[in-house]
């Protein structure tokens, strides 16, 4: 994934991604739930300073902190197989980010990223 601040561009990479959250959950029939998710979500930002900058190949991280927020459903088809749909939205604080670049002239650039993410999940399971 690619991203600029100002002229300057940049690489960006998120790892050590994790979720903690609930879903409590309401039964709307003898074999199907509805849930919510609410929950905290966490993970490593790692910025790459571009070819046109001071310090090309310089990477700096952040560890951002966020939460999710999600609904599903969930049908039992079978003993103890059951089919889901799920969506959930994460949202992650922002962070102040800066470079200098020397492209024809040297100035730092400089501001807020901000990650939000939308997933939608579908699937089967088995209960154990």
């Amino acid at each position: 994934m690619n991203g600029a601040i100002g002229v300057s561009h940049a690489t960006y990479k998120l790892s050590n991604l994790y979720n903690i959250y609930l879903t409590p959950a309401y039964a709307l029939g003898d074999s199907s739930l509805g849930y919510l998710k609410l929950g905290y979500s966490a993970t490593q930002l790692k910025l790459t300073a571009g070819s046109d900058t001071i310090a090309p190949g310089q990477v700096t991280s952040y560890n951002l902190n966020g939460y999710i927020l999600g609904a599903g459903y969930k049908q039992y088809l079978t003993g103890n197989i059951y089919g889901f749909i799920e969506g959930n939205f994460n949202k992650y604080q922002s962070v102040s980010a800066s470079t200098t670049s020397c492209n024809g002239y040297c100035g730092t650039m400089g501001g807020n990223i901000g990650l939000s993410s939308y997933s939608f999940l579908t699937g089967i399971g088995y209960k154990f």
